[in-house]
C-alpha cells in the first residue's frame, strides 16, 4: 500500500493538470464538452430529474403526475 503525502499528492495533481491541459490543446472540442456542455447537463439533470428527491424546508412541491400543473 502506498502512503500519499501532501507533497506526493500535489505532484500527482500537477501532472494530471498538465496532461489535461496538453490534451485540450490538441483537441479544443474537449474544452467545449467539459467547460460548457457538461455543466449544463448536470444543471438540467439535478433540476428536473432529482428535484423532488430531497425535501427542503420552505421549498415548493411540484407534482408532474397530477393533471393540473400546480406547485404548492
Amino acid at each position: 500500500m502506498t502512503v500519499l503525502t501532501a507533497g506526493r499528492w500535489l505532484h500527482d495533481a500537477w501532472l494530471m493538470a498538465g496532461r489535461n491541459t496538453r490534451r485540450i490543446l490538441r483537441a479544443p472540442r474537449l474544452l467545449l464538452m467539459y467547460a460548457l456542455i457538461q455543466p449544463v447537463t448536470f444543471i438540467l439533470l439535478f433540476a428536473y430529474v432529482f428535484s423532488g428527491a430531497i425535501a427542503t424546508p420552505g421549498g415548493t412541491t411540484c407534482s408532474s403526475s397530477s393533471r393540473r400543473s400546480s406547485c404548492r
